[in-house]
């Protein structure tokens, strides 16, 4: 269930950040752009919400852990999420750098837009180095 809001909620996130840059970058080339990334995002979130919930066959087996039925590889499809959000996330900060690079500024305040607009990188990097940490504490491939 935690799960599936919080993607639910890093969706709705998403589409208001592409929201504000279509309404910022008004070309219509960049706003093409930014409606093809939120089809993008809401086909990532509907195939995520349904990976969640047919996990497991019967779906009461999420909540029912002893009950009759199996469960798919939960590692492997939470790893496939988060690959798969990381790389959106990256493509929506990168988004308007090529814009802001064509900007009539000083070259100095072109990397201080660059680095005002790229801040949300660390902000999309922080969750990540969570479950990464996690996820190679409890791999077997990896020796500590």
């Amino acid at each position: 269930m935690v799960d599936l809001l919080w993607i639910t909620v890093v969706t709705l996130i998403k589409a208001s950040v592409l929201h504000f840059y279509s309404v910022i970058f008004s070309t219509k080339r960049f706003r093409y752009i930014v409606y093809g990334t939120m089809a993008i995002t809401v086909a990532f979130w509907v195939s995520a919400v349904f990976g969640n919930v047919f996990l497991c066959q019967p779906t009461q087996k999420i909540w029912l852990l002893y009950g009759p039925g199996y469960c798919g590889d939960s590692t492997t499809f939470h790893t496939a999420l988060a690959s798969i959000d990381l790389i959106i996330s990256i493509i929506i900060i990168g988004l308007p750098m090529p814009i802001l690079w064509n900007l009539q500024l000083a070259t100095a305040k072109k990397v201080y837009l660059t680095f005002i607009f790229g801040l949300g990188f660390m902000c999309v990097l922080h969750p990540y180095s969570a479950d990464l940490h996690v996820l190679l504490m409890h791999s077997n491939h990896w020796a500590f």
